[in-house]
């Protein structure tokens, strides 16, 4: 089973359009595609901090010659996208406007969806979460991956 944030807009607990469900796992996407990734998910910020470094990476590569070494740094750095990406998205959500409502256990996205939306009594034609998925609440305790999530902003 797979973990999964739910988080809503401010206001829109009730409304299925303003709740957004994001897995907390490795990225396959974001591991071959990481660019693309962060565009396709409009974290503009990261997308232009990842082509700055690609950037300063190449002219660093050009100047010093460790094509072996430019290799590995991006290997790293795609490896490290992909596992943060549940994370990565999270944080941009955040800074939107959006609240972190809780966090599903579920076997795929459509599951966790369900989970949610019956426990809101709001799912549409929906079959009854499985017994094995449990709902958590979100708050106290909550670090999810390499960022700590309890501190203040």
């Amino acid at each position: 089973m797979a973990s999964y944030m739910v988080l809503i807009e401010d206001g829109g607990r009730n409304d299925p359009d303003r709740v957004r469900v994001v897995k907390d796992g490795f990225s396959v996407f974001a591991f071959l595609l990481p660019l693309v990734y962060l565009l396709w998910h409009r974290m503009w910020l990261y997308a232009f901090l990842l082509v700055l470094f690609e950037v300063a990476l190449g002219f660093w590569l050009d100047f010093t010659g460790q094509e072996a070494a430019g290799g590995v740094i991006q290997f790293g750095l795609s490896l490290l996208l992909a596992l943060e990406s549940g994370t990565l998205r999270m944080k941009n959500l955040l800074s939107r406007g959006y609240v972190l409502d809780g966090i599903l256990s579920a076997d795929n996205l459509g599951d966790a969806e369900d989970i949610y939306f019956s426990n809101k009594g709001q799912s549409p034609a929906a079959p009854p979460a499985p017994a094995t998925a449990q709902r958590s609440a979100g708050g106290a305790g909550l670090a999810l991956g390499l960022f700590d999530m309890n501190k203040e902003r």
